[in-house]
Parts: structure tokens; C-alpha cells; sequence
């Protein structure tokens, strides 16, 4: 190598150190060689130079896996992030990358948080002295936000797990294909704690082996009124133990052992109520196919009346579109969540279709007779030239909802109006 070579060789490297080194000193520090360990984030270290309040989650019963191991960078990004705390994904995204699907594919029913990706509200994300993470015991956990649920609940009888604050016992926390998060079928959950070959349960049972998934036709699974597990309305039958008085008890070959079907058999005490739908002009569809149960408990419930279920659920039950369309746009109060649907319907039968008690009109004038003096003309004299027939209350408006103020059938600016007067439409 030539002097000249030599001497660009060694100003090369004398280059690249000042470069690297900042003026001649190492990158890292005036006395240290590099290291990848010293990279930020890749120990817990550095972090804690900073995040000393975390330390003490180090010391706790269970400790997060990667904080435990010093893998901050597991969950954090040390530079930045759109995630609040510097979170690399949202969640339950980044959870759901070392734990399995918080929820299954085939839940019917899932817990708000867990819906939401609101994993920390219940739990902690480096440590905890409760199991599973939780930032409190399960009862705390649930309590925290179920507590006014837990002190509606009557005192007669409490069903142990709930006296036990055990939300789990029979609950999933994240999501279930069971209905209201139960962690199996019904009658297979009962049947963990149930022995129906019992003799002390057949006794209680009159010696009939309840159906599996009948349990909460009769019984309450929190709490109840009486000192009996049993629901706040019951059947007088079912009260003086009179099954004789629905069933064949004689019979055998298994399933309910009715006495008679549908109408025939609930005519038999209910007749004075039966009497008046034979002449509605529109009879609800489970009454006209004489199916009480549809919408009935035959034995005990928690509703008056032993319907199945509050009244705008089990009516919501059949007529699910009407509730996602009232839920879309502007509707009668009666058709949104804590409305009931028998303002306007009757829930056997009615004059008029659908199921209303009187005329359209006259059904809604029950509440907004002021209407009468401000409002459109309508009536027997004021035909609808869209369907010629007599103008009413629904011609211009659809009480379960539209996306229009006022739940009308059309932009009232023009669009509704030209709908009959089509001379302005031009």
C-alpha cells in the first residue's frame, strides 16, 4: 500500500469514529463498550429507572408473565404509539396475541368490558394479589358495577353462590353460548349441584323428573320473595301442588303430559278471557294457533300475568327487526328500550289491525288528543290517495321509527308532502 493510500485509509477511520463515537468517545458511554442489552426497553431496568411505580407489582401473588420476565416491549412500544400508556395494539388485540380468543366464536352472549375490549377494568396489567390478575376479589369485581342489581334482589331465599357473591359459579365473565353468560345449558348447570335421582329432589318434584332445561320455569336462580326458590308469580295450580289439574298424571311415555292443547286446555279455568278474542278482527298469531305458552309460563315467572319475559323483550322476541329499526332512528317512546309495546297493542287480539284497540287514529289520540287542533285533516272524510282508504295517524308517520324527526315516513320539507299532492311535485 502506497504512503498516499495509507494515509486515506486512516482518515477514513478517524472519520467514522467521530461519527460513531461523538468526538472520539464510545456511543454508549466515556468507560463502556456497546452492548445490545443497554437497548431501551429491552430490560426492565431502564424502564424502572423511570416507572419505579410499578415495582411494587413485581412483589404481588400473580405477576404478568412478561413483566415478571422484564418484557416490557411485549406490550409497550418504548417510542411512541396511538395507544394510550404506549400500548402496541389496542385491546383485546394485544391480550388475545398470548391468550387465547378472550371471546368464542360461537358466544351468544357477551360481557359489556369484554365486548368493549375493556379488559382493565376488571383486570391489572402487571400484578395483582387476586387470581387471574383481577384488581379484587371476584365478588368485589362484580359488585363494582352490579351492585344496585344485587340490592334489588329479594330476601326470602337466596341461592347460595349469590349469598356467596360466586358470579362465576354459573357465570362466564367474558362471553357464553349460553344465554345471559351461563357456563353451560340450564338444566346441566342445575345438574352440577341438582341430583335429580335424589330422593329429597324427587320428593320436592312430586316424583316427576323435571325436564333439564325447564329448571327457571319454575324456580328463581337468584333470589326470591318466599323461602321456596320459587318465582314472585306462580300458577294457583302449581301453588296447592294441583298438576292434576293441567296433566294426565296417570299417563306415562314421558314429555309434559298435558291433559288437553293449547286453548282448550287454558280455556278450561280462563274461559271469561277467551270469550272476547273469538271476535277480534286481529288476532295476535300465537292466540289465533291457540299457543299460550308462547308467550306464557305455565307454573311461575317473575312478570305478572307469568309472562316469560318483560313485556317489550318477549314481544321484541318475534319482532326483532322492529327493535333494531327503532334502535336506527327516531321512534315512539313505546317502541324504544323501557317502553312497552301494550300502549298501543293489546297482546290478545284487537278491532283493529295491527292489534290496536279502536280505529288507528282514535288509538292514538288517546294520548295526543291535542293534535286535533293543529294537525293535518284525517279521518273517515279525508281519503289517503295512496292506498284510498281513510287518512290516519300512520299514513304520514310510522311510530316504530324512521330516520325523520318525528318519526315520519318522509322528508317533511317536500318529499312527504308530495307523496298525496303530487300537483306540487312537478
Amino acid at each position: 500500500m502506497t504512503t498516499r493510500s495509507k494515509s486515506i485509509a486512516i482518515a477514513v477511520v478517524l472519520a467514522i469514529a467521530i461519527v460513531c463515537g461523538g468526538g472520539g468517545r464510545l456511543a454508549v458511554g466515556q468507560d463502556e463498550k456497546p452492548t445490545a442489552k443497554k437497548e431501551h426497553g429491552a430490560t426492565t431496568k431502564p424502564c424502572q429507572e423511570c416507572h419505579d411505580d410499578f415495582v411494587k407489582d413485581l412483589k404481588a401473588r400473580v405477576v404478568h408473565d412478561p413483566t415478571a420476565k422484564g418484557q416490557c416491549r411485549e406490550c409497550h412500544d418504548p417510542h411512541a404509539s396511538k395507544q394510550l400508556h404506549l400500548v402496541r395494539e389496542s385491546l383485546p388485540q394485544l391480550c388475545e396475541e398470548c391468550h387465547e380468543p378472550i371471546i368464542a366464536k360461537n358466544a351468544k352472549s357477551l360481557h359489556d368490558p369484554a365486548k368493549k375490549g375493556l379488559c382493565l377494568e376488571c383486570h391489572a396489567a402487571h400484578g395483582s394479589n387476586v387470581d387471574k390478575l383481577l384488581k379484587k376479589p371476584p365478588a368485589e369485581t362484580c359488585t363494582g358495577c352490579h351492585q344496585k342489581w344485587i340490592d334489588a334482589q329479594p330476601k326470602g331465599w337466596v341461592h347460595k353462590p349469590v349469598g356467596d357473591r360466586d358470579c362465576v359459579f354459573c357465570h362466564a365473565p367474558h362471553g357464553s353460548a349460553q344465554p345471559n353468560l351461563l357456563r353451560k345449558p340450564i338444566g346441566n348447570l342445575c345438574a352440577d349441584c341438582h341430583d335429580a335421582s335424589d330422593s329429597d329432589f324427587k320428593k320436592a318434584h312430586h316424583g316427576i323428573t323435571p325436564t333439564p332445561n325447564d329448571c327457571l320455569s319454575c324456580h328463581t336462580p337468584h333470589a326470591a320473595v318466599t323461602k321456596k326458590p320459587i318465582h314472585a308469580f306462580a300458577h294457583e295450580p302449581f301453588v296447592q301442588g294441583s298438576c292434576d289439574g293441567c296433566h294426565d298424571v296417570s299417563a306415562t311415555g314421558g314429555g309434559k303430559l298435558l291433559a288437553d292443547t293449547g286453548t282448550k286446555l287454558c280455556g278450561e279455568c280462563h274461559e271469561d278471557q277467551m270469550k272476547p278474542w273469538a271476535k277480534v278482527v286481529s288476532p295476535h298469531d300465537p292466540v289465533a294457533k291457540g299457543d299460550c305458552l308462547k308467550c306464557h309460563l305455565p307454573h311461575a315467572s317473575e312478570q305478572k300475568r307469568l309472562l316469560a319475559a318483560p313485556t317489550r323483550d318477549l314481544c321484541i322476541g318475534c319482532h326483532q327487526p322492529i327493535a333494531v329499526r327503532a334502535a336506527r332512528s327516531t321512534s315512539h317512546a313505546a317502541a324504544t328500550p323501557g317502553g312497552t309495546c301494550t300502549n298501543c297493542h293489546l297482546p290478545h287480539g284487537g278491532t283493529t289491525k295491527p292489534l290496536f284497540p279502536s280505529e288507528v287514529s282514535q288509538t292514538c289520540l288517546r294520548c295526543h288528543q291535542l293534535h286535533t287542533n293543529f294537525s293535518h285533516p284525517f279521518g273517515a272524510g279525508v281519503k289517503d290517495p295512496k292506498t284510498q282508504q281513510p287518512l290516519t295517524c300512520l299514513s304520514c308517520h310510522d311510530p316504530h321509527g324512521t330516520p325523520y324527526a318525528f318519526f315520519l315516513r318522509g322528508d317533511p320539507k317536500r318529499d312527504l308532502c308530495v307523496q298525496c299532492h303530487k300537483e306540487y311535485s312537478r
